[in-house]
């Protein structure tokens, strides 16, 4: 039934449908020996492709943890503050936002020409254990002034890092 349960000398090991806890249950990594690739940001939050997204089946517990990688190049200005948000519908059906509050800045006034690689974490809790579910991931920033623009991945040597995306298992007993 997608249960499991550690015990030792007969005493569960953990909270009760939480055995599973930490184990990641979807991977999208984007650039993996790939020709560098490069999104120009919106002042609207906008799913970069079909591909900056993630699957997987919630636990029975219902709580997840929703991690990003991205490289942030804040453009000639350094104008443009980097904001993330989590999505329920891909590039092609356009930006839709699971909660207003999982939509964050992750970068503020970087700098011109400033690089930086940004991870960042979402708690998802209150989901039906056994859904198969996609979350997307949508950038933008506050200025499109001196082209500011997340990129990844690469082919050869001193690229950017890999775009990552990924689900992992949350215990029962989490405290928000």
């Amino acid at each position: 039934n997608g249960r499991f349960i550690a015990k030792k000398a007969g005493t569960q090991f953990s909270a009760a449908n939480s055995a599973y806890a930490g184990m990641i249950l979807g991977y999208t990594d984007i650039g993996l020996d790939e020709l560098i690739g490069s999104v120009n940001l919106t002042t609207s939050y906008v799913v970069p492709s079909d591909e900056f997204g993630v699957t997987f089946i919630v636990p029975p517990s219902g709580n997840v943890e929703i991690y990003i990688q991205i490289q942030f190049d804040a453009g000639s200005t350094g104008a443009g503050d980097l904001y993330a948000g989590l999505s329920t519908a891909n590039a092609t059906s356009g930006y839709s936002a699971l909660e207003d509050f999982h939509e964050v800045e992750l970068i503020d006034q970087s700098g011109r020409y400033g690089l930086e690689t940004v991870v960042h974490t979402w708690t998802i809790t209150g989901l039906t254990s056994g859904d198969n579910l996609t979350y997307y991931v949508g950038f933008k920033s506050t200025s499109t002034s001196g082209t500011p623009h997340i990129q990844f991945g690469g082919n050869s040597t001193n690229l950017s890092p890999d775009f990552i995306m990924k689900a992992t298992a949350l215990p029962a007993t989490i405290s928000t």
